[in-house]
């Protein structure tokens, strides 16, 4: 979070209700101290002092922090694209874009919601696709009557149906993936919410 940009929106709100540093102190009960040092950009409000100082001003806190973020919609686009390196590894496909989430979530505004967003579709099919390899080996074994993963090569034709559902499944998520994303950049430079569907809030 920018301490510069905080700084400047703290002395536009106290000047828009018509307050000195002397009386936003008494109005949010903090030491005069603080709100100096806060106006000069020296210190960031947390907690209790955010709190106070946010309802003083008539504003909420999760007001005053947006407003202390950045509108970069370059790297919003760079959070929802490094999704797409799901195609050389789901999972290099969550810690990258993680990494960018935790990075911007708090020097870019929307970048909490996108990132949250992205993950929790990234692992909600992790999930399905954990789940298939499970159900794929689950039918395999049973058609060639063993329960060892070494008799694999030697299993019956009729597990030629269940491997053919089972490819189908992995081409579709990498095929509706890369569309959604790409669906969700042009939302994104259309100043649109992006949707990922269907995913579990793992992270809210």
């Amino acid at each position: 979070m920018d301490k510069g940009i905080f700084s400047k929106r703290v002395k536009e709100l106290r000047s828009s209700c018509g307050y000195s540093q002397e009386r936003l102190a008494d109005e949010s009960s903090l030491n005069l101290r603080t709100i100096q040092r806060i106006e000069s950009g020296i210190t960031l409000p947390r907690g209790d002092t955010l709190s106070r100082l946010s309802a003083a001003l008539k504003v909420s806190p999760d007001e005053l922090l947006d407003w202390a973020k950045e509108e970069d919609k370059g790297q919003l686009l760079l959070i929802n694209l490094s999704a797409l390196s799901l195609i050389f590894n789901p999972f290099i496909g969550i810690l990258l874009t993680m990494a960018l989430w935790i990075s911007k979530r708090d020097k870019v505004i929307n970048a909490d919601e996108v990132g949250k967003k992205i993950i929790n579709f990234q692992l909600t099919w992790l999930i399905f696709l954990a789940l298939s390899v499970i159900a794929f080996v689950s039918v395999v074994l049973t058609y060639n009557g063993s329960t060892t993963i070494e008799s694999l090569p030697h299993a019956d034709k009729r597990i030629l149906i269940p491997s053919l559902i089972f490819l189908i499944f992995i081409a579709f998520y990498y095929i509706y993936s890369i569309i959604l994303i790409l669906i969700n950049t042009i939302r994104i430079q259309k100043d649109l919410t992006v949707l990922f569907r269907p995913s579990i809030k793992f992270i809210k």
